[in-house]
């Protein structure tokens, strides 16, 4: 499976377009917030662009575009941000490189590596090998990132409901090509 593949299977999960009052991250969309990545004018002038065409000018929340200029700017963000500076195609585990970056992306590359090291002792460059020996890696992984959210909740109740939505996202099992979501249990 190709970056671009692994790169849609994260994306067409995220939540569209909000503009949230309250939030920090401000105006997002599919993860990517224009406070936080306000140099992707790619993304941001067609976002602009798009807002022409409803009632004044106010994007309803969680809509997804079928734009194909844009969505190759958000996969190309994903890839240019995420996917290659982390070396991601280095797993040969699909479920896994999916796993590892949807981690990266929610959580950041410090807590995707912690959990690495938590569970299998390195961080996940010096434990790929490792890694794509062990079948039962990609449940290991996922069962660390499960854990470490369990844990969030247990110290702040108000992340139960986050918690919830965003394990329901985890890249899991899947039949046909090695990704899936929805919160199944690896097997």
């Amino acid at each position: 499976m190709n970056k671009e593949s692994i790169i849609y299977k994260i994306v067409r999960f995220k939540n569209g377009y909000t503009n949230i009052k309250g939030d920090v991250k401000g105006e997002t969309y599919l993860g990517v917030s224009r406070n936080e990545f306000p140099d992707e004018v790619d993304i941001w002038n067609k976002i602009d662009t798009l807002k022409y065409s409803f009632k004044e000018g106010v994007i309803p929340t969680y809509t997804k575009f079928n734009d194909f200029d844009l969505n190759n700017s958000i996969i190309s963000f994903y890839d240019k941000t995420y996917y290659t500076p982390n070396k991601i195609e280095e797993f040969e585990d699909t479920r896994l490189s999916a796993l590892y970056l949807y981690v990266i992306c929610e959580l950041g590359l410090n807590i995707a590596d912690y959990l690495m090291r938590e569970t299998f002792g390195v961080s996940a460059t010096r434990v790929k090998d490792e890694i794509n020996e062990n079948p039962e890696s990609v449940n290991m992984y996922y069962n660390a990132v499960q854990l470490y959210y369990m844990r969030k909740v247990e110290k702040n109740h108000t992340q139960e409901v986050f918690l919830k939505t965003w394990l329901s996202e985890l890249p899991t099992h899947a039949k046909g090509d090695g990704l899936g979501f929805g919160g199944h249990r690896l097997t």
